[in-house]
């Protein structure tokens, strides 16, 4: 009388730890195994009303663990864990319910960290930090509803600063600096409104100036100047609302005049003149509306 409930015992005893397939645990819940070739375990899902639910397991066939996930509903919630080769961590990602929500943080085969980031509702939201493989920062930025808000840095393996610039509600909003890996400042920027506004400035890796000009709701506006690379002028002109307004005038090498040109408005308008290197007149023009008189 007890030998078919004995057979039936055998007979899940076969299929749980040599057959790796599923084991029912009651009417609504099943705990799933595989395994490797070798025998090693390749899987543990653990199911309910036909969907993950719970934690699942995953291994490597060296039978390091690979993932370790926790569902509900058939979905992402809480931490989900993956792990290189060697056992060391690779990856810490928390999710709600399939959507990106908390903490994530990845690291390097070294064991180094890579990433650190916050999610809020699958977006990214707050202080999110790189890292280059020797350990050295990489970058740092803020994010608010998953657009960069405030402060972004980036740095040179070296250490240095590479670039730093204010973004706000992810456009660029305030001063952008940018420097050369010997720490030598190579540019400044003013954004409003992810426009440039007001001064930037440029200079040689030498710490020379190369331009300097003048920026009002995204156009040129004011005097623009730019030097050689031996610290001489090479042009000097006046835009207003972005076009050539003026006295516009360029130097040779050497620092003798090239020529001087006047606009208005953008058009050829006054007096145009041109020298040699040797400071000898070349041509003297006089243009009105554009037209050469």
């Amino acid at each position: 009388m007890i030998t078919k409930p004995l057979t039936l015992l055998f007979v899940l005893f076969f299929l749980f730890f040599f057959s790796g397939s599923s084991v029912v645990l009651g009417d609504e819940s099943e705990l799933k195994k595989e395994f490797w070739n070798n025998g090693k375990k390749r899987l543990e899902e653990s199911y309910k009303d036909g969907k993950l639910d719970g934690l699942s397991t995953y291994f490597y066939e060296n039978g390091i663990k690979m993932f370790e996930v926790d569902y509900k509903y058939g979905k992402n919630n809480g931490l989900k864990t993956h792990w290189y080769s060697n056992g060391n961590t690779w990856y810490a990602r928390n999710y709600k319910l399939g959507v990106q929500d908390g903490l994530w943080t990845e690291w390097y085969f070294n064991e180094k960290i890579k990433f650190k980031g916050y999610f809020k509702n699958g977006n990214k939201d707050g202080l999110s930090t790189f890292w280059y493989a020797n350990g050295q920062k990489k970058l740092e930025v803020h994010y608010k509803n998953a657009k960069k808000d405030g402060l972004s840095t980036f740095w040179f393996k070296n250490g240095k600063k590479l670039y730093q610039r204010y973004y706000k509600g992810g456009e660029k909003d305030g001063l952008d600096t940018e420097w050369y890996s010997n720490g030598q400042k190579k540019l400044e920027v003013h954004y409003k409104n992810a426009k440039k506004d007001g001064l930037s400035t440029s200079w040689f890796k030498s710490g020379k100036k190369l331009y300097q000009r003048y920026y009002k709701d995204g156009e040129k506006d004011g005097l623009d100047t730019e030097w050689y690379k031996n610290g001489k002028k090479w042009y000097e002109l006046i835009f207003k609302n972005g076009k050539k307004d003026g006295l516009d005038t360029e130097w040779y090498l050497n620092g003798v005049k090239m020529i001087e040109k006047h606009y208005k408005n953008g058009v050829k308008d006054g007096r145009w003149t041109k020298w040699s290197k040797d400071g000898e007149k070349i041509y003297e023009k006089h243009f009105k509306n554009g037209k050469e008189q």
